[in-house]
């Protein structure tokens, strides 16, 4: 097993954050200030999109895909764009085996 220091981590999200970025040219549905929006380094989304695939992680949302959109690009058509996997917080649930008492 190969333990990366945090360093290393950092920089391959950064790398992921990179290739993300300029996806808002590939949604062309969507108006230009929500494109801007989107790449702005304060904006979450691309961020934790970046960490999710550099980590192989599930991103848990509750946006759905929706080519259609134009006031906001989901978070489900970048990770469909990047192979990142996502669900919803009731599948997260039931995959969890939740029970509500």
């Amino acid at each position: 097993m190969i333990i990366l220091n945090n360093l290393t981590l950092k920089k391959s999200v950064n790398k992921a954050y990179l290739k993300i970025k300029p996806v808002k040219n590939d949604f062309s549905f969507a108006f230009e200030n929500t494109k801007d929006e989107f790449s702005r380094a304060d904006n979450a989304d691309a961020w934790t999109i970046a960490y999710a695939s550099t980590h192989n992680c599930v991103l848990v949302t509750q946006e759905v895909l929706n080519d259609n959109i134009r006031r906001k690009i989901p978070i489900p058509n970048v990770c469909a764009a990047f192979n990142v996997k996502y669900i919803d917080t009731f599948t997260l649930l039931r995959e969890l085996n939740f029970k509500f008492k």
